[in-house]
């Protein structure tokens, strides 16, 4: 038995009190997060990749978006995701095979703790099945861990399945190597809307700014690859990368 058939046979419950079931509880986490959902249409075809439970596509449906499709490889996942809720359509299938029966399909696909998951191999075959599944103009959104992090060695080894770490350099690389065009890659805290929220984005900025300084002595300002859509010396715990498909290259 491979390790992943094993782990994801009951994904949340194997961590046990570690990832509760708490829909409601992320919306707020979500709207300080997405602040680009704006520019996606709300008749779109809207792909949740990594699905879980269900709580990103619940927030997209309040926010009045009508084409909403979930796919997890993890069934356990989905029964807890989706109970109630019968018009939230959802595939039990592993990401990568469904966005491959898929051509320009969606408007937006989104990616949130997945990309971790795979090996490199497997994280080339996913961008260029998300790429060849994306409408031109269409966009994946993946957030995954910043492994230029201070606590990203920790957050690493936190999940057993986790494969691959990126920083905003090396994911902007794959990215244009698989054809995407980079719309943005910024680091970021999940934290809630509000003072609290504040506070905390504030301790943290604050907390690793002396490493900050370490950093671009070492690297430099002009680190290779530099752009203004790109946050090269992020070290927010976490990343959100938007890549974009343009037009077919000649």
């Amino acid at each position: 038995m491979k390790y992943r058939d094993l782990l994801y046979q009951n994904y949340s419950n194997n961590f046990g009190a570690a990832k509760p079931a708490n829909s409601s509880g992320q919306f707020s986490v979500f709207e300080r997060t997405y602040r680009e959902l704006s520019e996606i249409p709300k008749s779109g075809k809207v792909g949740d990749l990594g699905c879980g439970r269900g709580e990103w596509l619940i927030w997209l449906a309040e926010q009045q978006f009508e084409d909403l499709v979930g796919v997890d490889v993890a069934g356990s996942e989905l029964k807890k995701a989706f109970e109630g809720r019968d018009s939230l359509r959802l595939v039990e299938s592993e990401v990568t095979k469904h966005l491959e029966e898929k051509s320009d399909h969606y408007n937006l696909l989104h990616a949130k703790d997945v990309f971790e998951h795979l090996t490199k191999d497997e994280a080339v075959a996913f961008l260029q099945a998300a790429r060849g599944a994306l409408k031109e103009g269409g966009e994946l959104w993946i957030l995954t861990y910043n492994a230029q992090a201070p606590i990203a060695e920790a957050t690493g080894a936190g999940d057993f399945t986790h494969e691959l770490a990126v920083t905003p350099s090396s994911m902007a690389q794959v990215a244009r190597a698989t054809g995407f065009e980079v719309a943005s890659i910024r680091g970021f805290v999940p934290a809630r809307i509000g003072w609290k929220g504040s506070v905390r984005l504030w301790l943290y900025d604050l907390v690793t700014f002396p490493t900050q300084i370490v950093k671009r002595l070492r690297h430099g300002q002009g680190q290779s690859g530099a752009s203004e859509q790109v946050e090269l010396h992020s070290l927010r715990p976490d990343l959100f990368i938007r890549l974009r498909k343009g037009p077919e290259r000649s």
